[in-house]
């Protein structure tokens, strides 16, 4: 009779215990990596959103400087910043000789940008 007998030889390739254990710790690594991912384009995405409210309330402040304050209190950056909001608050200090303090907030995806300046009233 022919003896059928399995030989196994000792170090050929990994057991699956160790290729078990080798995907859990590349899971991990894997999650923590798109984690890290999410919260970098979460921090990058309200940076460009308060770096645009910025420019465009300097714009707005700039404008009111040289047009004076608008009639109208609020409004919008039209159509290629719709997103993007204004708000004007003024009040006059009698203290400080009738200085008028001019408040611009600009508002983008929740976030607010305050501007605070002073004219003579004019």
């Amino acid at each position: 009779m022919r003896d059928i007998s399995c030989k196994v030889r000792k170090g050929d390739g990994f057991t699956l215990l160790e290729v078990m254990i080798g995907l859990a710790i590349l899971a991990g690594v894997i999650m923590v990596v798109v984690g890290s991912l999410n919260y970098h384009i979460h921090v990058a995405d309200h940076n460009r959103t308060v770096v645009l409210s910025s420019i465009l309330g300097r714009s707005m402040a700039e404008e009111m400087r040289l047009k004076g304050i608008p009639s109208t209190r609020e409004g919008d950056f039209g159509d290629d910043f719709s997103r993007f909001t204004w708000n004007v608050h003024t009040s006059v200090d009698e203290n400080l000789g009738g200085i008028e303090r001019v408040e611009l907030i600009v508002t983008g995806d929740r976030e607010e940008v305050d501007f605070v300046f002073y004219t003579n009233g004019r």
